[in-house]
């Protein structure tokens, strides 16, 4: 109180200066003291908030305790004194403990209610709900392949007329295309009429076996011309005229648009060469291209609904037909066909459109429409439907083949009494590498950290497998908050396990001294990889691997006996495959996974059978790696990370 009157009455002093300037930059002053205080006192509107000691994030159990001390970037650091952080250097600060009382559930966080509502926490139940999902995607329409068509040339000859001697032009099946000049169809049309005459002249031969032999000689004549593409009209004109011509006109063999023209007027074509690409445009495909994270919501016969820049406003509808079973690998996306009708000539081929598939999704799998149940579909031609129960043939249309029932086609059996799965928001989960924890709140502000298994994301919503149950509260806003008061604390979170230890145990073994020197140069060469990735010379590690494979091959197994054999047969397994993952490894992110694999398989080897001890191996274990963290062998004391090289070197410790 003394020092306001002080403050008040050199306020009033500033006034008779006339020095409002300073008046503003002390009143500024005072002001954001003020909020800053009533936020360290807890911003109540208690009149008597300043005998309120509960503090803003840890409830009045949490006392802080100056003989513990952590450090703030890595809280399961627990020192008896004030420091420096033995693994990145930072000052120690007092660390701070919480409620011990887990109740159980592995470790709680508590908070006061003026910290719950600073920190804007929020809490929804646990559902069950059968997820719908619109997965949005962009593609083109394409042509329908199965519609397309090539005339090409029967026979040997130069191009003489082009009827059609632009690209664009719609044509009937059966209209003239091009006329073709060859000397070979002159001397075919001469054998025609050579044979039609001979079958005139022996057909009043008393020798029926010569008849006969006449008559299949002209039909062997007419065929061979049908096999060059004279039509049964042509080879009647022929016949009636009893001319030859060494000229020949092509006909279309299908209706459609002449997409490619391959010839021009003059030019000598082979036997085989294509002339002109027609296709039917009354059919077309929608190729879609859909991302990797979306094929498991993507099923034959699915709703797909998209529209063109060229019809703003107006949806068209279509089911899918084809899932292309290969991945590309530059866009990480795979091609979905949908069929659709163009009569009306509204769609044309290279139109980009956006497009909606929409699909039903529970913890099994996606659920099948009610439009396809109790259906049959053809395995080759998906867009083919027809109803199980009636009388009419159960084959495809188009191929043959037998119908079979639409669940083959991956979908589960639409069930009304289907049990919905437990589904979060995705703001619940707090996610890193292979790990997922919410916290749930127990009431009275108290929340318990817990690692759960998530199934799929759909839309706005995960799947839960395992780890929590219906109607459990979990926190959607303000998770983040709450798991750094628990890394403060030096409690599990996100960034750090109950335990963190390797996962495969070993037990000393004896073997035989040479065995542990050839162990030692696999060491070595283990210790180059491992060089090369803390100093992020990602060219250098498939030398250095080759150099591992090598050395893993010189190392002799007759050396072993018993159980030290059977224990090593599998470590080799996988050192070895790990080094040749991370020789074939396309960046050095790839190439740490597959050096963790080695590093692991090492260790357990290190363990269990032994070097000489003239190599000197530390074990290191970094908490941020992959998610879970992960160890690796070196031989210095200081920390070296193989896992985040130059941006995190000094990250982990010695174990």
């Amino acid at each position: 109180m003394k020092n306001i009157k002080e403050l008040l009455n050199y306020l009033k002093e500033l006034c008779k200066s006339n020095n409002y300037k300073m008046i503003l930059i002390i009143i500024g002053c005072s002001m954001a003291l003020g909020l800053f205080g009533g936020l360290i006192v807890g911003g109540t509107d208690d009149p008597h908030r300043g005998h309120d000691h509960v503090t803003n994030d840890i409830s009045t159990s949490n006392k802080v305790k100056a003989e513990v001390w952590t450090c703030s970037m890595h809280p399961n650091i627990r020192e008896s004194k004030p420091g420096k952080c033995p693994i990145c250097g930072m000052d120690l600060i007092p660390a701070e403990t919480g409620d011990d009382n887990d109740e159980g559930e592995g470790y709680t966080v508590k908070l006061s209610k003026q910290a719950i509502k600073l920190a804007e926490i929020q809490s929804v139940p646990v559902k069950r709900e059968l997820l719908s999902t619109e997965i949005k995607v962009v593609g083109k329409i394409a042509f329908d392949e199965t519609r397309q068509a090539h005339i090409a040339a029967w026979f040997p000859g130069r191009i003489e007329r082009l009827f059609v001697n632009y690209t664009g032009v719609r044509v009937n099946k059966g209209d003239h295309m091009v006329q073709i000049y060859s000397p070979e169809i002159l001397a075919a049309q001469e054998e025609l009429l050579q044979a039609k005459k001979a079958a005139k002249n022996i057909s009043r031969s008393n020798y029926s076996g010569i008849r006969k032999l006449t008559k299949e000689t002209v039909n062997n004549v007419r065929s061979k011309l049908r096999l060059w593409g004279f039509s049964d009209k042509q080879i009647k004109e022929i016949e009636k005229r009893k001319k030859t011509s060494n000229r020949m006109t092509v006909y279309a063999p299908v209706g459609g648009v002449v997409i490619k023209k391959h010839v021009q007027e003059g030019m000598y074509v082979k036997t085989g060469s294509k002339i002109y690409s027609i296709a039917d445009l009354s059919h077309l495909w929608v190729k879609l291209d859909v991302y990797e994270s979306d094929i498991e919501f993507i099923k034959y016969g699915q709703l797909v609904e998209f529209y063109t820049e060229s019809s703003p406003g107006v949806v068209f509808k279509g089911t899918i037909s084809f899932i292309d079973p290969v991945l590309n690998s530059k866009t990480q996306t795979i091609k979905v066909r949908v069929t659709v009708e163009n009569k009306e000539g509204k769609f044309r081929p290279g139109m980009f459109v956006h497009a909606k598939i929409f699909s039903k999704v529970t913890t099994d799998g996606v659920v099948m429409d009610e439009s396809l149940a109790d259906k049959l579909v053809c395995p080759m031609h998906p867009e083919i439907l027809k109803d199980k129960d009636a009388d009419e043939d159960h084959t495809c249309p188009v191929c043959g083949m037998d119908l079979v029932p639409t669940t083959s086609l991956g979908y589960i059996k639409h069930d009304h009494d289907l049990t919905p799965p437990l589904v979060i928001p995705a703001t619940a989960p707090l996610i890193t590498g292979q790990r997922a924890v919410v916290y749930v709140s127990l009431g009275e502000g108290k929340y318990v950290g817990r690692q759960i298994t998530l199934g799929p994301k759909v839309g706005d919503h995960y799947v839960v497998l395992e780890g929590l149950k219906e109607n459990e509260m979990v926190v959607v806003n303000g998770n983040f908050k709450i798991d750094s008061s628990a890394q403060l604390m030096a409690k599990p979170s996100m960034m750090n396990q109950v335990k963190q230890k390797s996962k495969k145990t070993a037990t000393a073994l004896s073997t035989a001294s040479e065995f542990k020197k050839q162990l030692d140069q696999v060491i070595l060469n283990y210790y180059s990889i491992h060089k090369a990735l803390t100093e992020d010379k990602f060219k250098e590690v498939s030398k250095m691997s080759t150099a591992f494979l090598k050395s893993l091959e010189q190392v002799d197994m007759s050396l072993l006996k018993g159980e030290a054999h059977n224990k090593w047969m599998p470590l080799l397994k996988d050192l070895t495959s790990g080094a040749s993952q991370l020789m074939k490894a396309g960046d050095i992110t790839k190439g740490r996974e597959h050096f963790k694999v080695i590093s692991d398989a090492l260790i357990i080897a290190v363990e269990s059978l032994g070097t000489s001890g003239k190599v000197k191996t530390n074990r290191f274990f970094c908490p941020m790696a992959f998610g879970s963290g992960a160890f690796w062998l070196q031989e210095s004391d200081s920390t070296l990370n193989p896992y985040y090289g130059q941006s995190m070197l000094t990250c982990g410790e010695k174990k």
